[in-house]
């Protein structure tokens, strides 16, 4: 029989602490860090939004307590949708928008100062720079009005993350050149002459992201064509494809890295057409972007095996921290600050409990126990009523909370292991008198 703490010792520990000093995922960790309350705050009023503003939300429209319905004065259909008062509150999901958007300007300056420390480059320029190439970068295409929304909306965190990587690594190669290395120009003020010298290295790093830009913008109708093909076939649908899926997210998450906004690509163009699928044409497409949300329970029921299995004073705290937050689906206060990421104890269930979920949720709406989720149902809206609202039916529900119970019983044996670990530790330091 394989001995836990062994194995953590031989094998999991050690990788994980190379994981650990890697000084990119570092650097990622300690941007996340910085932009965390932030996250939050804007969360929050993503969750008020979601649950209660919204008119197709839990509170106001016809599918929950139909507050909307009696705010209008008996409005539906067209009628309620063009009803000013109700676009009010709609514009409110565009504020929030533009709240995420902002907060991935942040981290890409973020990350990008961080980049500039570590490879000795004018700090200023690099952080300057890929904020420039993020707003190149997002808008690939455009819509009629060409306003500003269409470049801060949403959680865009992959593109802000690859902004400061591509930026900075194109500056720290132009500076390295000496090609195109000048004498500064003293005749002009200090500063400016300084960033000057800057000009070359900056113009060639904004010419290779506009081809790049260029390029994906050319490219873009055959991805598009490639993903339509394959979303119309069984590709997306096949349980193996599911479980891979869910196990790249899952494993970026635990390196540090949000999964689902690096796979948002997968998310935003394979699978919704399984959702209008289901809606239009009566089918039953297992696994949809709907599907994917609903099952990220599995944070959800770390947070309680370590409320119930728990004695270690931090990790409580942490989760009771987290728990509100984990309540509507915002993991990262939790995942980070337990902390979960590159944590060796928690590795196999972190992966193991995502990977059940889908197994269990492939096989109970294939089985017709449970209808295919119909709709996609923000991440905020809080458990069971996500299940719910997806599936138009209880059920849906139901197969969270089965959910739910299984990943606590998956993570609890680890919680209980960790604890008998920690305290053989503490009795160890008290035995020798620290």
């Amino acid at each position: 029989m394989i001995n836990p703490e062994g194995f953590g010792e031989l094998m999991l520990l050690p990788q994980a602490v190379k994981l650990y000093r890697n000084k990119y995922l570092h650097i990622l960790r300690q941007s996340f860090f910085t932009i965390m309350p932030f996250l939050l705050a804007v969360s929050t009023l993503d969750i008020v939004d979601k649950n209660i503003i919204s008119p197709s939300g839990p509170v106001m429209s016809s599918q929950g307590l139909n507050l909307g319905f009696w705010l209008t004065g008996g409005l539906t259909g067209e009628a309620y949708r063009q009803n000013e008062f109700i676009k009010l509150l709609d514009s409110f999901q565009t504020i929030v928008k533009l709240g995420y958007g902002t907060v991935s300007v942040v981290i890409t300056a973020e990350l990008a100062n961080r980049l500039a420390e570590l490879w000795k480059i004018p700090r200023t320029t690099t952080v300057v720079t890929t904020v420039i190439i993020f707003f190149m970068l997002s808008p690939l295409s455009y819509d009629e009005n060409g306003t500003v929304w269409i470049f801060l909306s949403g959680r865009s965190f992959f593109s802000a993350f690859f902004s400061a990587f591509l930026g900075a690594l194109l500056l720290r190669y132009f500076f390295g050149l000496k090609i195109l290395q000048f004498e500064k120009p003293n005749y002009y003020p200090q500063t400016m002459a300084t960033r000057i010298t800057d000009f070359l290295p900056i113009m060639l790093t904004l010419s290779i992201t506009l081809i790049l830009v260029l390029a994906l913008i050319f490219l873009r109708p055959a991805i598009d064509g490639a993903l339509e093909v394959l979303s119309s076939q069984t590709f997306f649908q096949s349980p193996f494809f599911a479980l891979a899926f869910q196990f790249l997210v899952w494993s970026l998450w635990w390196i540090g890295i949000p999964g689902f906004n690096f796979t948002a690509m997968v998310h935003e163009t394979a699978y919704p057409p399984q959702i209008l699928a289901n809606q239009l044409t009566n089918t039953a497409a297992v696994f949809t972007n709907g599907f994917f949300t609903a099952s990220m329970v599995h944070i959800l029921g770390l947070i309680i095996a370590v409320l119930l299995f728990s004695r270690h004073d931090t990790w409580r705290k942490a989760s009771m921290w987290g728990l509100p937050f984990m309540l509507f689906n915002v993991e990262e206060l939790f995942v980070f600050g337990l902390p979960v990421v590159l944590n060796p104890i928690f590795v196999i269930p972190f992966l193991l409990a995502p990977l059940a979920n889908t197994v269990v949720g492939w096989a109970a709406i294939t089985w017709g126990i449970v209808p295919s989720f119909q709709i996609f149902i923000p991440p905020a809206l809080p458990l069971f009523v996500n299940g719910v609202l997806g599936t138009h039916s209880i059920m849906g529900g139901v197969l969270q909370v089965v959910w739910l119970i299984m990943d606590i019983l998956i993570y609890a044996p680890f919680v209980i292991t960790a604890n008998m670990f920690m305290l053989a530790d503490e009795i160890k330091k008290g035995g020798d008198g620290k």
